[in-house]
């Protein structure tokens, strides 16, 4: 071939691998942006659950508030000491003298640290002690390196971006790979524009895929489901299992997969969940399917999937009533029988928004028409009365109701 005959496929082929390498630089560069903005989503969701937790768990606590309130600040804060081991974010807490936040606790940045600052409240949430704060430091490190995993987001004293709760932080800039230039070749080839809009597609993917990943993992460190419910659900199968004969390892997986029993319900809309009346045919089903969303969340994470089946099981019945297997007796497994328990006493004892609470021995007449298992039910039924008294485990004590 003429060289006068190369000269136009090369010229375009040069064309083209120049102008997709540029079209990369301008994705990764716009893609910073996007991922700033889900790294910031991911950091506030986090510190958010973190203050949450640490807030019902701590703050709105009598023994605490009280000790404080009396002037012995360092007894107030020998019961904060173990709080790093509940709350995976928090680093330190203390009491001090000052101002309390008018709301439920007050974010304050420093440089590149962050702490939360809570009123000191009595369990129901009312009665704070006046002049005393709570103030609990937060490892804003740790956060970001969990909502951005790859580390392209830091937080920087000065000169970077506005990020979250007054702190700054920089991303850092995504320089062009081998890959890109390859692509670009192959592009040029083929003559760019079909390839590069997959490429565009190629990228968008993975941006929304990893802050999708992101969200979903703060999800399943969070309370987002009948936090108060959930608590009480944890605490109760704790208590039944430990009677039941569970031990170590077991029994953290019961505990877990109790706090996460209702998880599924975040694919359930809103309206339901708290409608204050019957629901209808359609809506009961709709709301059948959390069992099944709640086992498909914990699926994606190695670390949880091992709760999959209890979390899946906990609406069987031991008369093969249930739902969604219509599994029957030793087919369900004990920490499901366990948590389904728990979780119907629970509901009919509570108050809820459609009825007020129900008597002791005509919620257990109930759970027993329920096909519940039996000699779980009576062993609550007989052990009951030592309920109150019960402590969780100091692994176990974030999770206070």
């Amino acid at each position: 071939m003429k060289r006068s005959t190369m000269a136009v496929p090369l010229a375009v082929f040069l064309v083209v691998s120049v102008a997709t390498l540029a079209l990369a630089a301008e994705i990764r560069a716009s893609s910073r942006d996007r991922f700033l903005e889900v790294s910031r989503s991911g950091f506030e969701r986090a510190a958010e659950i973190s203050a949450e937790g640490i807030s019902a768990g701590y703050f709105q606590w009598d023994e605490l508030r009280d000790l404080a309130a009396s002037g012995e600040l360092d007894a107030a804060n020998a019961l904060l000491a173990d709080l790093d081991d509940g709350f995976r974010y928090a680093l330190s807490g203390r009491v001090e003298a000052g101002t309390p936040p008018s709301g439920a606790w007050e974010f304050v940045a420093e440089g590149t640290e962050l702490r939360v600052r809570f009123p000191l409240r009595d369990s129901d949430g009312g009665a704070r002690a006046e002049g005393l704060a709570g103030v609990v430091e937060l490892d804003a490190a740790r956060m970001l390196a969990e909502a951005a995993p790859g580390g392209e987001v830091t937080l920087v004293a000065s000169g970077g971006r506005d990020f979250a709760f007054g702190l700054s932080a920089r991303v850092m800039p995504l320089p062009l790979q081998a890959l890109d230039i390859l692509l670009s070749a192959l592009i040029g080839v083929a003559v760019a524009a079909p390839v590069g809009m997959a490429a565009r597609r190629h990228a968008r993917f993975f941006y929304e895929s990893k802050g999708l990943e992101t969200i979903i993992f703060l999800f399943e460190q969070s309370d987002r489901f009948s936090a108060h419910h959930s608590r009480n659900v944890g605490a109760l199968a704790l208590f039944i299992g430990k009677r039941a004969g569970l031990r170590g390892k077991r029994l953290r997986d019961l505990y877990s997969a109790a706090l996460l029993h209702d998880i599924g319900k975040i694919s359930v809309p809103t309206d339901l969940l708290q409608k204050p009346r019957s629901l209808d045919a359609g809506e009961t089903e709709t709301v059948r399917e959390h069992p099944v969303a709640g086992a498909r969340i914990l699926d994606n994470f190695w670390e949880l999937s091992h709760l999959r089946d209890y979390v899946l099981r906990h609406h069987e019945r031991g008369d093969g009533s249930g739902y969604p297997g219509g599994l029957a007796g030793d087919e369900i497994p004990l920490e499901s029988r366990i948590i389904a328990v728990a979780d119907v006493f629970e509901a009919l004892t509570g108050e809820r928004p459609y009825r007020s609470r129900i008597e002791l021995a005509e919620a257990f007449s109930i759970m027993r028409a329920e096909g519940l298992d039996r000699d779980l039910v009576d062993l609550l039924e007989g052990r009951v009365s030592d309920y109150p008294a019960f402590q969780l485990p100091r692994w176990a004590r974030a999770s206070r109701a």
